[in-house]
Order: structure tokens, then C-alpha cells, then sequence
């Protein structure tokens, strides 16, 4: 409360006193001639009696912090212009640095002459912190703390705009998959969060390291000179997928990682989205070649990338729309006995039915090939129970199987015996009317993991269906090796079967090893009544064709099979 009984001077200062701004006022040589207790206690003193007569270069600032308030005060005094909401740093009588928005005004005489300034300034040190937080949050990455996409696109923008070289490296995970579903995705979290630690760690500091979302990553560098920039790229970038190779050891586990990398250098008139975009296609390439290498953008290459890059697009919006659905093909015995069918996956895409040749090959160069084969199995079991009761209702024998083909990435996930067991028993299908149908191609890459993983399947139920055999990857060696119960002779056999009398013999050949190793022997492909009659001559097993059954819907399956007796 103010006291108007005080001299008109002490009166005065109690009122600056209660002002909710910090007040100050200095002579023509910035030195100060009062101020209210707020500023006081910001300067680092307890009592304006202390404040009079000292310079800004007494008080509690730093000598660089002193000097430009006094430069400031000297602007002020000589124009007679006011300096008005300038926002500025201090280091305060604490020893922290608080934001101000500052006020300057020139103090004059009677006559008009400047005589000295007078200051205002609030501290803004909690709103310029939200500030802070609220802008490190839209340009980082929540999870791992790196830089996001829009910290990369406002850095990639600015050195187009200025004409510096930039170079972008996008880097994609291998095998990051199958841990979220090994190990769930909490614990997926704290390995992405393990290796962004690694690459901050590791990656030089002129580089913007970010994470733009699930497994993916982008490193940004600007230099002046495109070749300095093509070379430091790529050796950063050999550097890096050997960095990501290297074991981490999260929460006690050993996690191998691997990564693909695709390198771009911008080009004049690029723009923030090009480069990305082709950074994004050559990663992609190394993907295609193999995985784990480094790929420099290659302009020929581009439109092949890009298309199955557009292709995949249109698989993930497929598998979200819903628009992938199961066809069912006959199985027969050399009598015409029905044995089972093969569930063979088609995508209804734009009011066109598609069909696996044309999408199931990208699609295994990429991880939804691990979405597109938990589907395929979750739809055939389901709709094999509807078979199974409609079998069932007409009082007909329900033993048939249902095959369903397994790629080698899902063979080689971690943890894919687990969520096929989950899946037959959520439908509580017995595994042993559940053939699994692999492809030679298996055989790359760890056989010893492959043959491990087929014994576990085998063991538990399951039939294990070699499929496509003889179609250029064939080895006696791996068909005696591997646990296989039934093998599928390729079509292009059979399609030569009635007219090459070379074929039969070698088809007649592989049926007898077949048996003589305990496997069963299926004939697929067969067309014509002459093949059929052929193929049944050489002792096959079962028969599967055109000939005998097309590929069709679960309800024309129904309508033609499960009849009343």
C-alpha cells in the first residue's frame, strides 16, 4: 500500500516499487540513477541505494552483456527514438539466463534536450521456454529425440535456397520386424531408441542425423563440392549400415540389425521433396539388390523404382481397404478323390482381380510381404473352418487340408512357428490338415536356420509342401537335407509331359526318388486330358490343374464340392 504522507522522492520509489515490470533509469553516461526493487534484485544488489552511480559493467551482467546495454542506451540517447518490445537475453543475479522483453525511451530536460534513457523490461523466461519445448517438439522426434522430417525438410530447403551442396542418405532397417513382433513393439521402441543413441554417438557432427518414422532414417549433410559430397556420402554411408550391423545388447538381449542405404546428391533446381524422393528410390534399389548395401541414386533405375515403389504404396492401402481375399484350387488323387485345396491369395484392386505373379514378387522385397502371409493364413484357416462345417452339415468327410504358401521371409521372421501355432489354434484347426508350401528358394541365405525352423513346424503337425520344384534352384543335396513331406512338380514339366518324351523321363526319375525319401509326389500344372492321363501313367501322388478344377471363390468352392449326399 502506498504511503502518501513520504517525500515526493521516496514516494516515487515506492510506486516503481509495485509495478509488475522492472524499471531502471541511467544519466547521458549510462550510468544509473535508480531503478525499483525488481530490477534491483535482477541486477544482483538488495537496495537501490546501491544501483545509483554504478554502470551496467558493476552489476551482476557479463562484460560482452554490459557493453551491448550500453551501445543500446547510446543508440537510444542519440537518435531521441524510442527502441520499443525487443527481446533479448540476460544473465541475471542468479547466475541463470532469463529472456526479457525490453523498452528504451529517451528521458529529456525541460527544453527538449536527451538527458538520459529510462528502461522497462519483463521477464519472458517461461513463455520463450514453452517456446523452446514446443519448437524442439515439432522438429524432433518424440520417441528418440532426433531431428524429424520437418527439422530435415526446413535444413534441406535452406541449402537449396542458398545453393550449398546437400547430400541426403536414407536408411531403411532389415530385420526391425521381427522384433516388434518377437518381442513386442515396447521393446521395439527401446532398441530404436538404443541405436539412435549409437548414431548420435558415432556419425560426424556436421551431419543432421533424424528418424523419420518406424525403422526409417535420413542423414543431411552440406558441403560446397558435389564430388566431395558423393564421396564423404558414400563412405558415411558404408560406415553407417556397418554401424547398424553391430550387435546391441537391449535390456540384456542381443538384437542384430541390418540396414539398406540409398544416397542422393541435389542437383540444381531440386526441391526439398525430389530429393527425398529419390534418396527414397535408391535405398529402395539396395533393397532389390539384396539388402544391406549402399546404392548412389542411378536416373535409369528410377522408373522401374519407382513403380514398385507406387506398387507397394497401393499393397499397404489394399491391406488397410481390405481388398485382398483367398481363391481355393482342388487338389485330387490319381482316383478324383478331393484331397484338399490350395489357398492362393488375390487382391480386388480398382474393380480388377490381380493376381499374385504381378504383386507377390515386390511384395517379397519388402516387409508387407510379412502383413500379406499373416493375412493369407489368418483368411485360409478361417475360411477352411466355414469348409470344414459345410462338410460337416451334408455329412461329408471333413479330412481335407488346406495348403497355404509360405515365403522365405516369413520362413526366416523370428518367431513365425509361434504366430502360425497362434493362428491354427485360434481356429482350432488340427496342424496336421494344415500343409505349409515352401519354394526351393528357401534354400539361400541360412539353411541351417531353415532347416531348424522346418523341424519345429514338422514337429508340431504340420506338412511341409516343397513347391515349384525343378525351376532352376533344384540340389538333391538340399531336397535329402530338408524336412519335406510332399513335393509339387513345377508346370513347366507337366506342360511338356505329352509330347517330350525327355520330361517323362525325368518326371517319372523325380517321382521315384520321391518316394524312395518318403515324400509324396504332387503333379500341379495339369491342363489337358492328355497330360492327366500321362502323369497318372508315371505314378504321381495327387494332381492338381485347370483340368481338373480352376481356382475359385469360397462359395463357389462350397456349391461345388459340398454336396448333400
Amino acid at each position: 500500500m502506498v504511503d502518501n504522507n513520504l517525500p515526493p522522492l521516496a514516494l516515487f520509489q515506492q510506486v516503481v516499487d509495485c509495478l509488475p515490470l522492472r524499471i531502471f533509469y541511467k544519466d547521458r553516461d549510462s550510468v544509473y540513477l535508480g531503478g525499483n526493487a525488481a530490477f534491483v534484485q535482477d541486477a544482483g544488489l538488495s537496495h537501490v541505494d546501491e544501483l545509483i552511480g554504478k554502470t551496467d559493467f558493476e552489476l551482476a551482467w557479463t562484460p560482452e552483456q554490459a557493453e551491448a546495454f550500453r551501445q543500446d542506451d547510446q543508440e537510444v540517447m542519440s537518435s531521441g527514438e524510442s527502441k520499443l518490445n525487443i527481446e533479448e537475453p540476460q544473465t541475471q543475479g542468479d547466475g541463470e539466463q532469463h529472456w526479457l522483453v525490453t523498452n528504451k525511451v529517451p528521458l529529456r530536460n525541460a527544453d527538449g534536450e536527451v538527458v538520459g534513457v529510462m528502461g522497462t523490461y519483463s521477464d519472458i523466461t517461461e513463455r520463450k521456454t514453452a517456446e523452446a519445448r514446443l519448437n524442439f517438439e515439432a522438429t524432433h522426434d518424440a520417441l528418440t529425440g532426433l531431428a524429424n522430417r520437418r527439422a530435415v525438410e526446413q535444413e534441406l530447403s535452406c541449402a537449396l535456397k542458398t545453393g550449398a551442396g546437400a547430400s541426403v542418405i536414407y536408411i531403411d532397417l532389415d530385420g526391425f520386424k521381427d522384433v516388434n513382433d518377437l518381442y513386442g513393439h515396447a521393446f521395439g521402441d527401446q532398441v530404436l531408441m538404443a541405436l539412435s543413441q549409437r548414431l548420435q554417438l558415432k556419425v560426424p557432427d556436421n551431419w543432421l542425423v533424424a528418424r523419420l518414422g518406424g525403422d526409417e532414417f535420413l542423414l543431411l549433410w552440406q558441403g560446397p563440392e558435389h564430388a566431395a559430397l558423393e564421396n564423404e556420402s558414400r563412405l558415411v554411408a558404408g560406415k553407417l549400415v556397418e554401424l547398424i550391423r553391430q550387435p546391441l545388447i537391449v535390456a540384456s538381449r542381443p538384437i542384430n540389425l541390418g540396414a539398406s542405404a540409398g544416397v542422393y546428391i541435389a542437383q540444381p533446381n531440386d526441391d526439398v521433396e525430389t530429393c527425398l524422393r529419390c534418396a527414397d528410390l535408391a535405398m529402395y534399389q539396395s533393397k532389390i539388390s539384396g539388402r544391406g548395401a549402399v546404392t548412389l541414386y542411378d536416373p535409369e533405375a528410377h522408373y522401374v523404382a519407382d513403380a514398385e515403389m507406387a506398387l507397394l504404396r497401393d499393397i499397404d492401402e489394399g491391406l488397410a481397404a481390405r481388398e485382398f481375399l483367398m481363391h481355393y484350387q482342388p487338389q485330387f488323387s490319381v482316383s478324383g478323390q478331393l484331397l484338399g485345396v490350395e489357398a492362393l491369395l488375390r487382391w480386388q484392386h480398382d474393380g480388377v482381380l490381380v493376381r499374385p505373379a504381378e504383386f507377390i514378387a515386390v511384395a517379397e522385397r519388402a516387409e508387407c510381404i510379412h502383413a500379406l502371409g499373416q493375412l493369407a493364413l489368418e483368411l485360409a484357416c478361417r475360411d477352411f473352418v466355414k469348409w470344414r462345417r459345410a462338410l460337416a452339415a451334408k455329412q461329408q468327410s471333413a479330412s481335407q487340408f488346406v495348403a497355404i504358401n509360405v515365403s522365405p521371409a516369413q520362413l526366416s521372421a523370428a518367431g513365425f512357428v509361434e504366430q502360425v501355432l497362434a493362428v491354427v489354434k485360434k481356429y482350432q484347426l488340427p496342424p496336421e490338415l494344415v500343409h505349409l508350401e515352401i519354394t526351393e528358394t528357401v534354400v539361400f541365405g541360412n539353411i541351417e536356420n531353415t532347416i531348424a525352423v522346418l523341424h519345429q513346424l514338422r514337429q508340431a503337425g504340420f506338412v511341409i509342401v516343397l513347391d515349384d520344384f525343378g525351376t532352376g534352384y533344384s540340389s538333391l543335396n538340399y531336397l535329402a537335407q530338408l524336412p519335406i513331406d510332399k513335393v509339387k512338380l513345377d508346370r513347366s514339366f507337366i506342360a511338356k509331359i505329352d509330347h517330350d518324351e525327355r520330361y517323362r523321363h525325368v518326371v517319372r526319375t523325380t517321382i521315384s526318388m520321391c518316394h524312395d525319401l518318403g515324400m509324396q509326389v504332387v503333379c500341379e500344372g495339369v491342363e489337358t486330358t492328355q497330360q492327366l492321363d500321362v502323369v497318372k501313367s508315371l505314378g504321381c501322388d495327387e494332381l492338381q490343374g485347370f483340368c481338373l478344377a480352376k481356382p475359385m471363390a469360397l462359395a463357389d468352392l462350397l456349391d461345388e464340392f459340398a454336396k448333400s449326399s
